[in-house]
């Protein structure tokens, strides 16, 4: 799903007659640098720490 959103932004970027050759250039150089972390942090084993609760807009999560 992600390549997918990153092709579709890639797409954009060379299809945007707005935008002059150099400043295409420089904005797929910089969506081509994006480094993905998806999941949860390796380092990170204790989850009875978290703590998730709803204010009745949305939803959050934080360590006690």
């Amino acid at each position: 799903m992600v390549d997918n959103i990153i092709a579709a932004f890639s797409h954009q970027l060379r299809n945007a007659e707005w935008m002059d050759e150099p400043t295409k250039l420089s904005a797929l150089s910089k969506l081509n640098s994006i480094t993905l972390f998806i999941g949860y942090p390796e380092w990170y084993n204790n989850v009875s720490a978290l703590y998730a609760y709803y204010d009745g807009v949305s939803l959050f999560c934080r360590f006690h």
